[in-house]
């Protein structure tokens, strides 16, 4: 069955519930991702395997392609992650602006290479189109976060 648009996303618990300026707990991502999945969309999500096993038992997998990665993949996938980390830990770096020292930036070492990696998996995501779309599109798993629902709905 062809679609016209797949929203492409990602989703893992990288520790920002830890953060004490900054933190969110997955259990909030968790939750704006279930209502982003409410959208009528194909999705292509990538994910850990502990993610995935929770939550495919509530879903409707026909309208969902999981591609597993876990995140400990991006230390060698991403391709620059020792320049990452090296700039994140750079007190010229995030010294920079009042916040930046304990923002995700630089307090997380996944934050940034899975950041820069949005358009490596809707780049791989556009190669398999496994839908057929005529469109895909990156959307951040949190973005019910920050965005009404009801401004997704039609996409």
């Amino acid at each position: 069955m062809k679609s016209k648009i797949t929203l492409v996303t990602g989703l893992w618990d990288i520790g920002r519930g830890e953060l004490e300026d900054f933190g969110r707990s997955f259990e909030h991502y968790i939750e704006s991702f279930d209502k982003l999945l409410g959208l009528d969309v194909k999705f292509h999500i990538y994910c850990d395997k502990a993610l995935y096993k929770s939550m495919a038992l509530g879903l409707n997998l026909s309208k969902l392609k999981v591609t597993i990665k876990e995140k400990e993949e991006f230390k060698t996938w991403f391709p620059l992650w020792d320049q990452v980390q090296k700039s994140r830990t750079n007190s010229e770096w995030y010294r920079q602006a009042d916040w930046l020292m304990k923002s995700p930036q630089a307090k997380l070492e996944y934050y940034n290479p899975i950041v820069m990696s949005k358009y490596f998996m809707l780049h791989d995501a556009a190669l398999t189109n496994h839908f057929g779309s005529e469109y895909l599109f990156w959307i951040d798993a949190g973005i019910t976060n920050t965005v009404n629902l009801d401004v997704l709905q039609g996409i």
